[in-house]
C-alpha cells in the first residue's frame, strides 16, 4: 500500500477522545524509545479547552485514526501558537505533510501569525520533517532555553 493511495480526512476533534489519547500514548512510547522522554509532561489534553487551540486527527476512509497534531496558544499578544504532539502511525508516515497543511490552515483561521515548536536533536527524522515543512531553526524559547538537547523551530503564517 502506497501512502499516496490512502484517502485521508483531517478534522478538529477533542484531544481527550479515545482515539486522540491512543495516538498521544503511541507518540509517548515512540519518543521514549528515541529520546528517553515521552514529552507528555509538556502537554495536557485538557489544556486546549477554552482557548483558540485545537487538536487535529487524520483518519482513513474507514475512519481509522492514523495521525494527530495539537496547536495551542503560546503568546496571546503576538498570536504565536505552539505545535505539540505531532504523530503519525508508522505505516501511514506520508500523512504527516497533509496534517501540517491542515495545521497551518486551522492556525490561520484562528488568527495565529506564527507557529513554534520544539523537538529533540536526537530525533533526526522529526528535525528533517519540520525543515521540509518550511519551519526554520530558531533560538530556543521558554522551557527549552539553555537545553542543548532541544532544537526549536518557527514558521510564519
Amino acid at each position: 500500500m502506497k501512502n499516496s493511495d490512502i484517502v485521508i480526512s483531517i478534522q478538529a476533534e477533542s484531544a481527550t477522545s479515545y482515539d486522540a489519547l491512543a495516538l498521544q500514548q503511541a507518540l509517548s512510547l515512540e519518543l521514549s524509545a528515541i529520546t528517553g522522554s515521552s514529552g507528555a509532561q509538556r502537554f495536557s489534553a485538557t489544556s486546549l479547552a477554552g482557548s483558540d487551540g485545537f487538536f487535529l486527527i487524520a483518519r482513513t476512509a474507514e475512519h481509522k485514526a492514523v495521525g494527530c497534531v495539537a496547536c495551542r496558544p503560546l503568546d496571546i499578544q503576538a498570536r504565536i501558537a505552539e505545535v505539540k504532539r505531532m504523530y503519525v502511525v508508522p505505516e501511514y508516515r506520508g500523512v504527516g505533510t497533509s496534517l501540517v497543511v491542515s495545521l497551518v490552515d486551522h492556525a490561520r483561521l484562528q488568527g495565529f501569525t506564527a507557529l513554534w515548536l520544539e523537538t529533540r536533536k536526537v530525533n533526526e527524522r522529526a528535525v528533517q520533517f519540520w525543515l521540509r515543512q518550511g519551519f526554520q531553526v530558531r533560538e530556543n524559547y521558554g522551557p527549552y532555553q539553555g537545553r542543548e538537547d532541544a532544537v526549536c523551530f518557527a514558521r510564519p503564517l
